[in-house]
């Protein structure tokens, strides 16, 4: 993990993280310190059946593949290339205190596009890399109900603390990732009300919120 004092013109660096394992393919978890975590929310509602092409459902698709799920106050992405793609590197570069960034990366272990169950989901799945101070994945996804057309954000993880740091900020760090979880669902519904309220180019979210 690299600490960014960003007054002093830290700067995060993708580069060191491209060649490194996961933690998961380098260490076993424990279960006794792993927490789970699910986060959803109601976005809005299709037409019934598969994701509409200029629809909401693409559009927050959208969002999820180029890592903007989370605020930008509070997360900066760190990508080689959008949309992500199975097997590439996420740098996050998270605002802990005002100048005080905290950097660190994950790597994409799946993307899907496809129905299951009745429901469309479309989003990814990636999982922490060593250096990185707790060892889990989590999972981004937009999901419509085919029947009814609703559509709801989710992120999904589970993770525990593994570096000797996190350890002994195991408390901080979950009040840390429930913000972030919490805020990232946030961040999907407002942009989706802006989407139905767009009369200029409903094809488009707002790269900001």
């Amino acid at each position: 993990m690299q600490i960014l004092f960003r007054p002093l013109g830290g700067k995060p660096d993708l580069a060191p993280w491209l060649e490194r394992e996961t933690w998961e393919a380098t260490r076993p978890r424990e279960e006794r310190l792993v927490r789970e975590n699910a986060y959803t929310g109601i976005a809005g509602r299709e037409p019934p059946g598969e994701p509409m092409q200029a629809g909401l459902h693409r559009a927050l698709a959208e969002v999820v593949f180029s890592y903007r799920a989370f605020p930008e106050s509070l997360v900066t992405p760190n990508l080689l290339r959008t949309p992500l793609e199975s097997g590439d590197t996420v740098g996050t570069q998270y605002h802990l205190f005002p100048g005080i960034d905290l950097f660190f990366a994950s790597r994409v272990l799946e993307t899907f596009d496809a129905p299951q169950d009745g429901i469309w989901r479309t989003g990814f799945t990636y999982t922490t890399i060593v250096g990185h101070p707790v060892m889990g994945s989590e999972t981004f996804s937009v999901e419509k109900n085919l029947t009814t057309g609703e559509i709801t954000v989710a992120l999904r993880s589970w993770s525990q603390p593994i570096t000797r740091l996190a350890r002994c900020f195991a408390i901080p760090c979950r009040i840390l990732q429930a913000r972030a979880g919490r805020a990232a669902v946030e961040r999907l519904r407002k942009l989706a009300e802006e989407f139905r309220c767009s009369t200029d180019d409903a094809s488009t979210i707002p790269q900001s919120a």
